[in-house]
């Protein structure tokens, strides 16, 4: 085949071009999302549904405000903290999730105190009787 021969060639159809709204999110890496938006929505279902979830945590941080744990001194306020994490667990407030590693964090801590608190009840006896 020559060069004349593929100037004979038809010219290959173009495609119309499909008009699809894209999702109008900006990505982490500053790019647009690109996937196809809902109908009459400027998003795509995926940006949609992380947007709806973002506004419930927004609102129900706003009914709850900050949960506050208090300081963890003592045994007594270390199971404080942890009722209150069951409680905000229990509650939906907190992903269960993060509420597990945060409790055994707190029970991390309980048993260290724990065995603080025995470690010097032992030195005082040896004290005593030593």
């Amino acid at each position: 085949m020559n060069s004349s021969d593929c100037s004979q060639l038809p010219a290959p159809a173009e495609h119309p071009r499909l008009i699809i709204r894209t999702c109008a999110e900006v990505l982490e890496n500053g790019h647009r999302c690109g996937c196809a938006a809902n109908r009459g929505e400027r998003f795509c279902r995926h940006h949609i549904d992380w947007r709806k979830r973002r506004l419930r945590m927004l609102q129900a941080h706003r009914l709850l405000g900050h949960p506050r744990i208090p300081s963890l001194l003592d045994l007594r306020t270390v199971r404080e903290a942890q009722g209150r994490l069951r409680y905000l667990r229990d509650a939906g407030y907190l992903d269960t999730g993060a509420a597990a590693t945060l409790l055994a964090g707190l029970q991390m801590a309980a048993n260290n105190l724990r065995f603080m608190e025995m470690a010097a009840r032992w030195r005082e006896r040896e004290e005593e009787y030593g």
